[in-house]
């Protein structure tokens, strides 16, 4: 921590650059408004991966420096949703539900299922509670966060299990508990909800008693990771080197290619099953594609995972899906996040509250 000149603690913010400063390289392609807050805010402070994966997991509210706060919505509740599909001793994922001011619309309010990042290891329902509160309130739809299990103490597939358990009671019990209207139902989530997200969209297609009837007007994919082989040839995937941004992008800033391995290597210990379809939705079979919902991809220029992105939304177009696509420039991974301070990352979250609106009202 450090002392203001007022007197006060300053909170220790998650970093992953260390005292490094940024390099002439980095600097050439990124946003000047990201250079201040990056000097400001993370040189000097400890990287994410050098410290003990529980010190900031259970954290509440966002953890990345230039934030917005969250806005008023019409309420905010904790709700546990009971485990019904999966078998493990843990009987009950706690969600936040934010819910829209006013009376429901007839039928109940559209659904947004948001799922947070944080390599699958940090955050929590709350930590990206300044994009569902405006999701929530610029979409004027119900927006539902899971606090689903996290590496290391719950490595793959326990992540996946919590977010199906949720999915499923949205489908089955939403209506009738917290108001919503399961047929006008948005998915999305960035970075490891990204990769949830879309796992969540194949397990739909690939399991038989999964409900058919169940249909997403758009998959929000938000940074998202696709590709758990991705710089690791000796998995033998397919597409392990393809992405350029794991070369051009391994230094970050913020995700470089040592915090993403460490991540990975927290939630799929074992490599043998990194090459499957559930950690690696590029990886899912063909006939799944054409079934996926209208999708929107936003990715950060300046982000190891952009190409991988690039090639998810490439992917669904090929086999049919109207996809939109985005890039938005000279941003780090968390770049949607920081959007107080970044007018990339305020175009960034408009566009998917514009995306998700349009989905659910138009």
């Amino acid at each position: 921590m450090s002392i203001t000149p007022q007197g006060h603690i300053k909170p220790l913010q998650i970093a992953s650059v260390g005292a490094v400063e940024l390099t002439e390289q980095q600097l050439a392609k990124l946003d000047p408004e990201y250079v201040l807050l990056h000097n400001e805010n993370y040189v000097g402070r400890p990287r994410v991966h050098d410290m003990p994966p529980h010190t900031f997991k259970k954290s509440k509210g966002s953890y990345v420096p230039g934030a917005y706060e969250k806005v008023p919505v019409g309420s905010e509740e904790e709700i546990s949703v009971p485990r019904k599909y999966t078998n493990t001793i843990y009987p009950e994922i706690p969600c936040v539900v934010y819910t829209p001011a006013g009376e429901a619309p007839e039928g109940g309010w559209p659904i947004i299922y948001n799922i947070h990042g944080g390599g699958w290891v940090l955050g929590s329902s709350t930590s990206e509670e300044s994009l569902s509160t405006r999701l929530c309130v610029g979409a004027n739809a119900v927006v539902v966060s899971p606090e689903y299990r996290m590496a290391p103490d719950h490595p793959y597939p326990a992540a996946i299990e919590d977010c199906w358990e949720v999915l499923l009671w949205l489908w089955e019990q939403g209506s009738s508990v917290i108001r919503i209207n399961p047929s006008r139902f948005v998915i999305g989530g960035a970075s490891a909800g990204g990769h949830l997200s879309a796992t969540m969209i194949n397990m739909l297609i690939d399991i038989p008693t999964a409900p058919k009837d169940l249909k997403f007007k758009l998959n929000l994919s938000t940074v998202p990771v696709t590709d758990n082989t991705a710089g690791e040839a000796h998995l033998g995937s397919p597409t392990w080197d393809k992405y350029e941004s794991w070369t051009t992008n391994a230094d970050g800033p913020t995700l470089e290619k040592e915090k993403m391995l460490w991540y990975r290597n927290l939630f799929i210990p074992n490599p043998e099953h990194r090459t499957d379809w559930h950690a690696s939705p590029m990886l899912a079979p063909e006939a799944f594609w054409a079934q996926h919902p209208p999708t929107f991809v936003g990715v950060a220029e300046a982000d190891i995972l952009r190409d991988e992105g690039i090639a998810y939304a490439e992917k669904l177009r090929a086999a049919g899906v109207p996809v939109t696509l985005k890039v938005y420039k000279g941003i780090p991974h968390p770049g949607v996040m920081m959007a107080k301070a970044l007018s990339e990352g305020r175009r960034f979250q408009q566009d998917l509250i514009e995306a998700a609106r349009a989905a659910l009202w138009v």
